[in-house]
């Protein structure tokens, strides 16, 4: 783990240079080297994760052609050994800048195709002083570039390019408007852009070429939407699914620190920790957040703001978990909005889960963890359903005239819930002729010259972005969708790369592992809601993984959900800044501010904690931001 830092030009400035070794510095590092000529600078500041790693230097000569610079755990290690024909001495000591410099080497702009894992990294071709930049395809890892005619520059942070010349401050609008605009937590789907107008970003799943003085980005894509698999039967697909959901995430615990694990009360993360904890001599440490002392839980019966008890019964199970619970007690998310701002570089949408995900990291750290394993993307991959998938597969059974099967699935769903097909039948008949609205779920709050002039509504609807709910028809497009768009996971991993830095700890993924993903789209859709179960596939497969309480529990968890709560004390603080803001002309350049008013104006005079689930909030906390970022800005 790393960050990155060139410049590839003749125009070489020796006050940006030592900039970026300088801020390099900043960053929770084992050693910062770099190399130099008249017209290349590459440096890195090197996080020594696994066992092979230290006394590493980056960047690295390889064949006396190639300088190497990589920010790179690899998972399919042992696929590759085969591909490069690497011999089993070199097998047990090769880096993962050395496996990538091979595949380079071997591969040059496909190396992704064959390279599975989480990286972003760069490799410049001495022979065709060619540069070429890559990131992994959901863009776990961030790299971001300046280019001046003859000269690039790049590196993980913005702030590494802000000391060159000519690079300015000044806030991209195109960027703004979209970050506005978009009411889920995507931040913006124009892949190629940041929030600074001079600094641009290299998309997930693409690689940028650099060559004299043109910039070249081509995407890739590793997940083919329309493959399928059949497999004979449900326990197949079950077993399938073991082994590979096995797979992906022993193949991200390579380390040689500590290996930690978030863990909640649900199916995804439980599934993750435990098979973790089965392959690890050591009891595994888990994080959980649970809310603060004294929170009174105002959400619906179906969501679970306090998991401690799966917890505790996933832990239990397994025998192999050492389960730490953290409240972050006294934490007011809106007090940490600059830290987090400096932090990030940028504004951001996510105020209720960042500072306890900031908080588990820092606490992982103190203990020796070096990687973080998660279930963060789980809900599209391992564990896809929920009930209105399932009524949608019973309406389409009906469509379809398969009464038979149908009346099977019936049968097994008012098993699990206990009703009767009197009940159920009748309700499907209705949904199968009602037409289903796209609810209005967030108002429309970007000024309307700002949206005008970047015509930001027709964007948004030219990638496809949904403002509403989906209607149920969409549900399987949008699910192909979210794994070959680039933009649904970008800020996530822009934001773990940013929090890294300053922590040591790489948050892995397993449920965003390509092969599992590919597997997961690839299999019949009647594998998530067979047997009257929603998520039925992973329900079904982690029998002996988890508790079988765990396993059919009804409800989700939800964290983050205390926010209002902890606030509470600074409450009339915080009201009054947020009613200075209806008199903000530098927020006003963005915001539209009749919305914002009335918005402001309808905030409560006391801290109720439901308010936390409301759009007028997200409003709230994202202007919060918003000017705070901008005050950031003008002062630099």
């Amino acid at each position: 783990m790393s960050a990155l830092a060139g410049v590839i030009g003749p125009a070489q400035q020796e006050s940006e240079k030592q900039y970026m070794l300088h801020q390099l510095n900043r960053f929770v590092s084992d050693a910062v080297h770099f190399m130099q000529d008249e017209t290349i600078f590459m440096a890195c500041a090197h996080q020594w994760i696994t066992e092979e790693q230290p006394g590493e230097r980056l960047p690295l000569w390889f064949r006396g052609r190639y300088l190497v610079l990589t920010d790179a755990l690899i998972d399919n290690r042992r696929e590759l050994f085969h591909k490069l024909s690497i011999d089993a001495a070199e097998q047990r000591q090769i880096t993962e800048a050395e496996l990538f410099a091979h595949a380079f080497a071997k591969w040059g702009v496909e190396l992704p195709r064959h390279l599975h894992g989480s990286f972003a990294g760069a490799v410049w071709d001495n022979q065709e002083r060619k540069l070429t930049l890559f990131r992994d395809f959901s863009g776990t890892r961030s790299l971001y570039y300046v280019h001046q005619g003859d000269t690039l520059a790049f590196g993980t942070t913005k702030s590494l390019l802000q000391g060159r010349d000519g690079v300015s401050r000044d806030i991209n609008d195109s960027w703004m408007a979209q970050f506005i605009a978009i009411p889920s937590m995507i931040d913006a789907v124009d892949m190629n852009m940041t929030v600074y107008k001079d600094i641009q970003q290299v998309p997930p799943s693409s690689v940028l070429t650099f060559q004299g003085s043109r910039v070249n980005i081509s995407p890739y894509q590793l997940i083919d939407p329309d493959y399928k698999i059949r497999l004979s039967s449900d326990a197949a697909y079950e077993e399938a699914f073991r082994e590979i959901m096995t797979e992906a995430v022993t193949s991200k615990m390579r380390t040689r620190k500590k290996v930690a694990s978030h863990l909640s009360g649900g199916l995804d993360s439980g599934t993750v920790a435990s098979i973790a904890a089965a392959h690890t001599n050591e009891p595994l440490q888990t994080y959980s957040m649970v809310p603060a002392e004294g929170f009174d839980n105002w959400t619906d019966v179906y969501y679970q703001p306090d998991e401690s008890r799966g917890i505790n019964l996933t832990a239990d199970f397994s025998g192999n978990i050492d389960s730490k619970k953290l409240s972050f007690n006294g934490v007011d998310p809106f007090e940490k909005i600059a830290e987090h701002i400096e932090l990030l570089e940028s504004p951001y949408k996510f105020i209720e889960n960042f500072f306890w995900l900031e908080g588990v990291q820092r606490q992982a750290a103190k203990e020796g963890a070096a990687v973080m394993l998660t279930g963060a993307r789980g809900n599209h991959s391992v564990s896809w359903g929920s009930h209105r998938l399932t009524y949608y597969y019973y309406e389409t059974l009906l469509k379809q005239m398969k009464l038979l099967q149908l009346d099977r699935e019936m049968q097994a769903y008012c098993r699990q819930e206990r009703t009767g097909r009197r009940v159920v039948y009748p309700f499907i008949f209705k949904r199968l002729f009602k037409t289903e609205k796209h609810p209005d779920l967030f108002p429309d709050w970007i000024h309307p010259d700002l949206a005008f002039r970047t015509h930001i509504h027709d964007k948004l609807s030219d990638y496809g972005v949904p403002l509403g709910g989906l209607p149920k028809h969409e549900l399987r497009d949008f699910r192909r969708h979210y794994y070959t768009a680039d933009y649904f996971w970008n800020n996530t991993g822009n934001a773990n790369t940013h929090l890294s830095l300053y922590t040591g700890i790489r948050e892995m993924d397993p449920t965003n592992d390509v092969r599992l993903i590919q597997f997961c789209l690839s299999i019949p859709e009647e594998q998530y809601v067979t047997g009257g179960l929603e998520r039925s596939l992973i329900r079904r497969s982690t029998k002996g993984i988890l508790p079988d309480a765990i396993r059919f529990q009804k409800g989700r968890g939800i964290q983050g959900i205390d926010t209002v709560w902890r606030m509470q004390n600074n409450w009339q603080k915080w009201r009054e800044e947020v009613q200075a803001l209806k008199q903000n002309n530098r927020l006003f350049r963005y915001v539209d501010p009749a919305v914002f008013i009335e918005t402001a104006d309808r905030m409560p005079e006391k801290a109720e904690p439901a308010y936390a689930g409301t759009a007028d909030f997200k409003i709230i906390s994202r202007s919060m931001i918003l000017n705070q970022f901008l005050q950031q800005a003008e002062r630099r």
